[in-house]
């Protein structure tokens, strides 16, 4: 069985809390177009991921509706962006 932990920072909305010991036991990804952060690659145990690469994004043209439903989308179905794994655990970062 397989475990990932997730969490979802658009903009510079939240930051990061540190599960380095954490993330020794578990996969942990933390999804964002936070420039500083994708440049980093993993910050604190998490494993960081790039907004941009979902061409979903594109769709959107309300930015508050947007954030609203890239944060819902990813926590939503994790079944289909993180689909390697058996058990997902969303974290909010607020």
């Amino acid at each position: 069985m397989s475990f990932v932990i997730y969490t979802i920072i658009k903009d510079n909305y939240d930051w990061l809390s540190d599960i380095s010991k954490l993330s020794l036991d578990f996969d942990c990804y933390c999804y964002t177009n936070n420039l500083n952060l994708i440049k980093k690659g993993n910050f604190k145990g998490w494993k960081i991921r790039d907004l941009s690469i979902y061409k979903y994004q594109k769709h959107f043209i309300d930015s508050k509706k947007e954030n609203l439903l890239i944060t819902r989308w990813f926590k939503f179905f994790p079944h289909i962006h993180l689909k390697e794994y058996d058990f997902s655990l969303y974290i909010d970062g607020n």
